[in-house]
C-alpha cells in the first residue's frame, strides 16, 4: 500500500540528524518551502498533515535559521522520538544504489505522474541513444532527468551531470563531469568517459554566446558515444534538432491534482489542473495567492494575473533585482531580507544547494514587462551594491551590472580587476571583456585583452578575429607571434617576437626576453632534447646577460633568473658539476637559506637521487609549501627514473591532486607535464592524458614538445 502524504512527510523529516532539533542553523529541507519542494506538492497541501502530525506528537515546530535563507528565523519542522519510531515502521522498500552520480545534480523530489516517461528515457539511454528533452520553463525537465539518474545509479550505472549557466564553458563542464582535476581538451574529456557512463547536460539555453560554440562542439563529441541526455527550454535550438526530441508536457489532470491540497474539492482540483495544463510550477504557485486564480489555458497569463499582481512593492523590487543577477545568489547577498523571504515562502525561487534564483517561468514572464530604462537603472543600483563587497565573485557580478548600466569607462573599471575575476571564475573574464568591448564600441585596450585571453584559452579563431582589427604595436605583435607559434609557424613567430622586443622599452625588453628564454627551455620532452639545442640556449642566456644595463633596477633579478635558466639547462644535459657551480655562486650571493637556493639544492638532490634516496627526497619535496614548486620537483624526479619505485609514484599521485592555476605559462607547462606523466603511469588513460598534455603545451607555446606528443598519440591510436 502506497504511503500517504503524512507518512511521506514524516519519513522525509526522519532523515534529519537528531542533533538538528536543537541546532542554530538547519538545512532548507526542514523548512516549510523546502518540504513542499522535496515532496512535490503545494504548500497548502501540507497544512492539514502537519497539524495532524503535531497533534499526534510525531513532529514539533520551532523557529530557527535556515541555511542559505537569510538571517531571519523561520518556521522549521523536526520529528519527535515517537515520530522517528513511526517512520521506521513504514514498509516501503528501500532500494540499494550501486552506482554513483558525479557533478552538480539537484536533490531529488517526489515526482508525480512521470513513471512511464522516466522508464522510457532510462531504457533509451542505456541502449545507447542520445535524447533532447525540451519543454516550457518549469515543466519539470530537470526533476525528470534527476529521477532518470536515480534509476540509473540504482542499477549500478555511473551518471555524470553537468549543470550549465551563464558562466559555463568547456572547462567548467569538465569539472562537473570529472571533478576539479579534470581535463580541458574536448577529445581528452570524451576519452575519459567510461563506455557505460550516462551523461546528463542540463540548461543548455543558459549558455553565454561567447562560450556556446565551444560547448556545443564538446556536446556533439560526447553524443557520438551515445548515452547522453540534453535538457533545454523550448524551442529547441537548430543545432540540436537532428537528435531525437522528447517534449515534456504538463501532467495529466488526475496526476496534477495530486499536487494540490487534500482539503480541496476533487472536482475543483481537477478543474484547476486542467486550466493550467498540468504545469507543475504553475500548480505550485497556487499556494502563493490569497484568492483563487482565474482559470486560463495560458500559463504566462496566469503568472501575470494571479502571481505577480499579488506581490507587495517590496517583494517586486527584490524580484526585479534577482532576475537581473547573472548568477545564483546566497541568501545573505540580498539586501532586502523581508522581500527575499516573502518570495521564498511564495515558491517563486528556485534553489540549487544553498544558492537561489527566481524560478525561470517567473523570470521569463516578469522580464518581458520590465522596461529597458528600468533595467538600466536597476543594473546601476546593483553595481553600486556589489562594489561594496570584496572578492572575485563580487567583482564579476559588479562588472556585469556596470556593463549593462551603460557606463562609459568600462576598460578603466574592468581591466584592473580582470585577474581577480579570472582566478575566482576562469570562464567569466572573457565573457566580461567581450561584453564590455561590444558596449564600448571597440575600445583597443579591451580588444587586446580579448585577443590575449582567447589565445590563452586556446580559442584561436576568436583571437585571430580580434588581432585582425587590433592596431600594430610591439605588444600586439607579441600576441600575433604567440598565435603564429600555437598555429605551428615557429619561424615567423620567433622573427616577429624578436622585432617586437627590440622596439620595447628596457623594462619590457627584460621581461619578455626572460619569458622567451624560459619558454624555449620548456619546449622539449625529457629524454629527447639534443645537446646542440641546450647549448644554443646557453649562448642565448649569456648574450642576454651581457646586454643588461648594470644600472637598471631589474638587472639584478634578471641575472638571478638567468642563473636559474643555466642551472636548468645543465641539469637537462646531466652536467651536474656545472649545475652545482651555478648553485654555489647563488648561495654565495644570496645566502644558503635563500628560498631560491634551497629549492635549487632540492632539485639537484632529486636529480641525483638513487632508488634508496627516494623516501627521503619525496618527504622533502612534500614539505615544500609552494604547490607549484612541489609539483615541479616531483615531475622532475619522476622524469629521471625510468623505473620509479612505489614511493615516488605515490608521491606523484598525491601531487596530482594539488591545484595548479593556469593563468601563467608556467602553470600551463606544469599541467602539461602532469598529464604527460599521468599517461606514463596510468595506461587506462594514456591517450586522453597525452591529448590533454598536448593541449596545455600548445597553450604554453611549446610547439616542439606538443608535436612530439602528438606523434606518440598517433602511434597509440
Amino acid at each position: 500500500m502506497p504511503l500517504t502524504l503524512a507518512d511521506r512527510l514524516l519519513r522525509l523529516l526522519s532523515e534529519q540528524s537528531e542533533s538538528l532539533a536543537s541546532a542554530w542553523d538547519v538545512p532548507r529541507t526542514a523548512s516549510l518551502p523546502g518540504l513542499s519542494e522535496r515532496l512535490g506538492v503545494v504548500r497548502s497541501a501540507l497544512h492539514t498533515h502537519l497539524k495532524y502530525l503535531q497533534e499526534s506528537g510525531l513532529i514539533l515546530t520551532r523557529q530557527a535559521h535556515v541555511i542559505g535563507g537569510g538571517s531571519r528565523k523561520r518556521t522549521v519542522v523536526h520529528p519527535t522520538s515517537e515520530g522517528r519510531r513511526r517512520a521506521s515502521s513504514f514498509s516501503e522498500q528501500t532500494i540499494e544504489s550501486h552506482g554513483e552520480i558525479i557533478g552538480s545534480a539537484p536533490d531529488r523530489i517526489d515526482l508525480v505522474g512521470r513513471d512511464s516517461m522516466v522508464s522510457k528515457i532510462f531504457e533509451r539511454l542505456i541502449s545507447g541513444d542520445t535524447l533532447v528533452l525540451t519543454g516550457l520553463a518549469g515543466i519539470g525537465k530537470t526533476s525528470l532527468l534527476r529521477e532518470v539518474a536515480h534509476s540509473a545509479i540504482t542499477e549500478g550505472h555511473k551518471v555524470r551531470w553537468a549543470q550549465l549557466d551563464m558562466d559555463s564553458d568547456v572547462r567548467g563542464i569538465a569539472h562537473d563531469l570529472f571533478g576539479l582535476n579534470a581535463p580541458e581538451n574536448k577529445e581528452a574529456i570524451v576519452g575519459m568517459l567510461g563506455a557505460e557512463d550516462i551523461v546528463i547536460i542540463d540548461g543548455i539555453h543558459e549558455l553565454h554566446p561567447r562560450h556556446e560554440h565551444a560547448v556545443l562542439d564538446l556536446i556533439f563529441l560526447i553524443t557520438e558515444r551515445g548515452r547522453t541526455s540534453i535538457a533545454c527550454r523550448a524551442p529547441v535550438p537548430d543545432t540540436l534538432r537532428d537528435f531525437p526530441i522528447i517534449k515534456v508536457e504538463g501532467l495529466a489532470p488526475e496526476n496534477a491534482a495530486k499536487m494540490l491540497s487534500d482539503d480541496m474539492d476533487p472536482e475543483e482540483a481537477l478543474s484547476l489542473a486542467e486550466a493550467l495544463g498540468g504545469h507543475p510550477l504553475a500548480l505550485a504557485l497556487l499556494d502563493s495567492n490569497s484568492e483563487a486564480p482565474v482559470a486560463t489555458t495560458a500559463v504566462h497569463d496566469f503568472v501575470q494575473q494571479n502571481v505577480l499582481v499579488s506581490l507587495t512593492n517590496q517583494s517586486h523590487d527584490v524580484l526585479d533585482r534577482v532576475i537581473l543577477e547573472p548568477v545564483l545568489l546566497h541568501g545573505n547577498e540580498v539586501e532586502d531580507e523581508d522581500g527575499f523571504v516573502d518570495l521564498d515562502e511564495r515558491a517563486l525561487l528556485r534553489w540549487r544547494s544553498q544558492l537561489f534564483g527566481v524560478e525561470t517561468l517567473i523570470a521569463t514572464v516578469r522580464i518581458t514587462d520590465l522596461p529597458s530604462e528600468e533595467r538600466v537603472k536597476i543594473h546601476g543600483e546593483l553595481a553600486m551594491q556589489w562594489a561594496e563587497r570584496s572578492g572575485g565573485r563580487a567583482r564579476r557580478i559588479e562588472m556585469h551590472h556596470r556593463i549593462r548600466s551603460n557606463q562609459d569607462n568600462l576598460a578603466d573599471l574592468l581591466l584592473p580587476v580582470l585577474d581577480e575575476i579570472s582566478i575566482a571564475i576562469p570562464s567569466a573574464g572573457i565573457i566580461l571583456v567581450e561584453d564590455a568591448l561590444e558596449a564600448s564600441g571597440g575600445d583597443e585596450r579591451l580588444r587586446f585583452e580579448a585577443a590575449r585571453l582567447s589565445i590563452e584559452r586556446a580559442e584561436y579563431n576568436e583571437a585571430a578575429a580580434h588581432l585582425e582589427i587590433l592596431s600594430k604595436n610591439p605588444m600586439s605583435d607579441i600576441l600575433r607571434s604567440r598565435l603564429l607559434r600555437v598555429q605551428g609557424d615557429t619561424s615567423s613567430a620567433d622573427t616577429l617576437e624578436t622585432v617586437a622586443i627590440e622596439q620595447m622599452d628596457e623594462e619590457s625588453r627584460i621581461r619578455f626576453t626572460l619569458s622567451s628564454i624560459v619558454r624555449r627551455i620548456d619546449d622539449w620532452i625529457p629524454g629527447g632534447k639534443y645537446r646542440e639545442d641546450a647549448n644554443f640556449l646557453l649562448d642565448a642566456v649569456d648574450k642576454f646577460d651581457s646586454s643588461l644595463n648594470p644600472e637598471h633596477p631589474l638587472t639584478a633579478g634578471a641575472r638571478i633568473a638567468n642563473e636559474m635558466s643555466r642551472f636548468r639547462l645543465y641539469l637537462d644535459l646531466n652536467e651536474v658539476d656545472s649545475a652545482q657551480s651555478v648553485l654555489d655562486r647563488l648561495a654565495i650571493a644570496s645566502g644558503r637559506r635563500d628560498p631560491i637556493v634551497r629549492r635549487m639544492r632540492l632539485r639537484l638532490d632529486a636529480h641525483c637521487a638513487q632508488p634508496d634516496d627516494v623516501p627521503m627526497i619525496v618527504a622533502r619535496i612534500e614539505a615544500e609549501p609552494d604547490n607549484i614548486e612541489r609539483c615541479r620537483l616531483m615531475h622532475s624526479m619522476l622524469d629521471r627514473m625510468p623505473d620509479p619505485p612505489p614511493g615516488l609514484l605515490a608521491g606523484f599521485e598525491r601531487s596530482s591532486l594539488l591545484q595548479i592555476p593556469d593563468l601563467t605559462p608556467l602553470g600551463r607547462r606544469l599541467l602539461a607535464s602532469r598529464w604527460r606523466l599521468i599517461a606514463r603511469t596510468d595506461s587506462s588513460r594514456r591517450i586522453p592524458a597525452l591529448r590533454e598534455a598536448v593541449h596545455h603545451l600548445q597553450r604554453a607555446e611549446c610547439p616542439r614538445a606538443a608535436s612530439e606528443l602528438i606523434e606518440r598519440v598517433h602511434r597509440l591510436i
